[in-house]
């Protein structure tokens, strides 16, 4: 089913496979698959899916992530974003099988991230590096995408488990981390459509008791010019932990297109989804 957030896991991943795989161009991507060449087709990744990916039209499946990810490992744990994003209840369980090759359990119950610096071509080999199961911050200070991913996990899950008083921590990690996630040169072309996805997974569990507020122009500027802060990131202007807390702040319009060079990917983006009424300090679902 091609959902919006199937579209941006499916783009995603596949940008990120062919970057990472060093490929000069699609047929010579295409050739590292030669083994699994089809008696039919002679083919063993059809370029048309390689097209029809890139437009949008069509959404992977679990079984051709695995097919590349066998020739151009490290590759599969970008499709997660598809299961994470999704706009309706997701269990804990769930949204960690999503991850699953990005953590450990140790035999006593404690779980930790082992998370390698995806991104680059030929870092294969570079050692991942281990975090304290919750330890968001960390995740964040990263600003990379499996820190991206983990954090999107422990929001789902603290979700999940009715953990509320975590949420809000995660919701303002995972807004830390946005700008320098949205920088990688394979994220970038779908930045409006990851946005739109985050905004309507939040909007989509009637019961996400978290709101932010986004100062999109300072968004804008640390993703181009990207700057150290001493204190609060300047783009996350409010949030709270209670969807029915009045704020002082309304929630700022995010501009479409976010970026004046980067064109959003129709008919996926559409204007941002609004989460209350004039003013009301519920959203509208509540009401």
């Amino acid at each position: 089913m091609r959902t919006a957030e199937r579209i941006l896991g499916t783009r995603l991943w596949y940008r990120h496979a062919f970057y990472v795989s060093g490929a000069v161009n699609r047929s010579a991507f295409i050739r590292k698959f030669e083994c699994f060449a089809s008696p039919k087709t002679g083919y063993g990744l059809d370029l048309r899916l390689l097209c029809d990916w890139e437009a949008g039209k069509r959404s992977v499946s679990e079984g051709i992530v695995h097919r590349v990810d066998s020739q151009v490992p490290g590759t599969k744990d970008v499709f997660a974003i598809a299961t994470l994003l999704k706009p309706k209840r997701l269990s804990a369980p769930a949204a960690e099988r999503a991850v699953q090759n990005l953590y450990v359990t140790q035999p006593d119950g404690r779980r930790f991230w082992i998370l390698p610096y995806a991104g680059a071509p030929n870092t294969a080999g570079d050692e991942a590096t281990s975090y304290t199961w919750d330890d968001s911050a960390s995740l964040a200070s990263r600003g990379d995408f499996p820190g991206f991913l983990a954090i999107l996990t422990l929001l789902r899950e603290s979700v999940a488990c009715s953990d509320f008083h975590r949420v809000a921590r995660y919701a303002r990690d995972l807004y830390v981390t946005l700008p320098s996630v949205s920088r990688l040169k394979w994220v970038r072309p779908d930045i409006d459509l990851m946005l739109q996805c985050i905004e309507g997974m939040m909007i989509g569990i009637r019961w996400f008791p978290a709101h932010v507020a986004i100062d999109w122009d300072a968004f804008r500027s640390e993703m181009s010019n990207p700057k150290s802060w001493p204190d609060a990131p300047p783009w996350i202007i409010h949030i709270t932990g209670d969807y029915t807390q009045r704020s002082s702040h309304q929630l700022l319009p995010r501009p479409v297109p976010l970026l004046e060079d980067v064109e959003p990917l129709q008919p996926y983006v559409r204007p941002p989804m609004q989460c209350k009424e004039q003013g009301s300090g519920l959203p509208r679902k509540f009401k």
